[in-house]
């Protein structure tokens, strides 16, 4: 949330209060003018977050780019974990451990490590042109899922954190639909200012 400065109403003479309002605008266009990055700085906070965004001359988005692996300490991370429940799994096999763990333990072992194999390859693409949004999800060469939004059905965009490791937070940025459910559009995002200005861009 960005603070927002009123002018209560003064009751004195006009030119005063004229002069009041004027000095409120005036401090309050610099900041917004540093705030509001150009899309060359904008690509290049992005590409530090392995995150490939090009907008044109104006501003105007172009395309969103999360390469295979861009997210590579999640996805290192949820294999670690993934490996450390399987060898939980392992330990209940040899202890006897009750049917209901074993089960437990069993199913959610595979799980785990399937999420992070999967986070491998994945990729998404974003692509804007005047009339539509086309986003498209690839897992390697086995899977593509390609989903496309005309832009009056686009009601907004917004940043979010939905995941926390130690001290890190992650961000991701998604468009709000007429569908209902949100579209991510880059996500591992490990800076809130970032995600916002994206979110910023998208939304102008």
């Amino acid at each position: 949330m960005k603070p927002l400065s009123l002018p209560l109403p003064v009751f004195g003479e006009a030119d005063k209060t004229f002069h009041d309002h004027s000095s409120v605008i005036s401090e309050a266009e610099p900041k917004a003018a540093i705030s509001s990055p150009s899309h060359e700085q904008l690509e290049a906070m992005l590409k530090t977050h392995g995150i490939e965004a090009k907008f044109d001359n104006s501003g105007y988005p172009l395309s969103i780019l999360c390469p295979p692996g861009w997210n590579r300490t999640v996805t290192i991370g949820v294999l670690l974990f993934g490996t450390f429940w399987t060898g939980l799994f392992v330990v209940l096999i040899l202890q006897n451990a009750p049917l209901l763990f074993k089960i437990i333990w069993g199913i959610s072992a595979p799980i785990i490590e399937l999420i992070g194999l999967n986070m491998l390859p994945h990729q998404s693409r974003v692509e804007f042109n005047r009339d539509q949004m086309k986003v498209v999800n690839q897992i390697g060469p086995i899977h593509q899922k390609q989903e496309t939004f005309e832009l009056h059905l686009i009601m907004g965009f917004k940043h979010e954190v939905y995941m926390t490791s130690n001290s890190t937070a992650y961000s991701r940025v998604r468009a709000e639909t007429t569908y209902g459910k949100p579209i991510t559009l880059a996500d591992g995002i490990t800076s809130q200012s970032n995600a916002e200005k994206l979110k910023n861009s998208l939304q102008k």
